[in-house]
């Protein structure tokens, strides 16, 4: 019976690394439960984030390592223009771009910081970048979930969502989904940094 759900457990983990691989705005939930009913294999077989993005990397060295460090440096790239832009906000990279595990359909996440949302909506009307509001669940360090606004635009052909928060947050890092530690989140200096690093 081990065996079995060893095995099931595992194609369930290669079969959502695809998907995440192929269409990066599939969420690792979605992705495992569209694996496990493709298969056909019950839900308690499914493994954990830190399976899938394992599986991820290793999908992303094999099948496509001919294009996909390309897409990760123009996403990078358009994040670095994005945080100049907003860089009264200290702005911080979050998300598949600054993971390294994203693709050409993958959100560029910025966390931009301000008790005063409305200077951000202004930033983007007086740059012509229509947008649209949006709202983003995040989880806490004290285990809880909440609600921030965001705005959501494109930047050429890549999604980009940025997620408000009050001043203070800077500080308090989110918990990260994939393996329930602090988020990881870049300043520009950083992000300037792995570009330089991938030339």
């Amino acid at each position: 019976m081990q065996k079995s759900v060893s095995r099931a457990r595992q194609a369930i983990t290669e079969l959502a690394a695809q998907y995440i691989a192929e269409d990066g705005l599939i969420s690792y939930y979605a992705a495992k439960r569209k694996a496990a009913g493709q298969l056909g294999f019950k839900q308690k077989d499914l493994p954990t984030n830190i399976e899938i993005e394992r599986a991820v990397i290793s999908y992303q060295t094999l099948f496509q390592n001919s294009f996909q460090p390309e897409e990760l440096f123009k996403l990078r790239t358009t994040a670095i223009d994005i945080m100049s832009l907003f860089e009264h906000f200290d702005p911080r990279l979050a998300g598949p771009v600054l993971a390294g595990t994203a693709g050409s359909q993958s959100e560029i996440i910025v966390h931009l910081f301000s008790d005063n949302p409305e200077a951000i909506s202004s930033l983007l009307m007086e740059n012509d970048i229509p947008y649209k509001n949006s709202e983003r669940r995040i989880r806490m360090a004290d285990k809880s979930t909440v609600t921030f606004p965001a705005c959501c635009f494109l930047a050429g052909h890549m999604s980009v969502v940025l997620i408000l928060f009050p001043e203070k947050q800077l500080k308090q890092v989110p918990v990260c989904p994939i393996d329930e530690k602090p988020m990881k989140r870049a300043n520009i200096k950083k992000v300037q940094s792995l570009v330089q690093e991938s030339r």
